[in-house]
């Protein structure tokens, strides 16, 4: 879909090394694509409402099991977090805190 196809193929390998390696660049693509003069509103659309949103359902579906298995995703504020453009590797900044409580809350 970064090149505005809408192509789906079962690729993959059981290696974790590789596999990470590929969703790292696949999101590097994403990254550059969404910030040339390329994409149309109809491309965004489509990005949204396909992928982005199933891959939010799926972490969102994945802390609910973690939440039942006693083992929760602690809270951080995504709003504070260091986000760079064109950061999109495995190389992110160091979480700043984690947090009990109101994430609204100024610590």
């Amino acid at each position: 879909m970064a090149h505005g196809e809408y192509v789906w193929r079962a690729d993959g390998s059981d290696n974790w090394d590789v596999e990470a390696r590929r969703f790292f660049d696949s999101l590097a693509e994403l990254d550059r694509r969404l910030a040339s003069n390329i994409p149309s509103d109809r491309y965004v659309e489509m990005l949204i409402q396909g992928p982005l949103a199933d891959a939010l359902t799926h972490i969102g579906q994945l802390a609910m099991l973690r939440g039942a298995a006693g083992i929760p995703v602690r809270p951080e504020s995504y709003a504070r977090a260091e986000i760079v453009a064109g950061r999109v590797g495995p190389e992110q900044a160091t979480p700043v805190s984690e947090f009990d409580g109101d994430a609204s809350a100024r610590g």
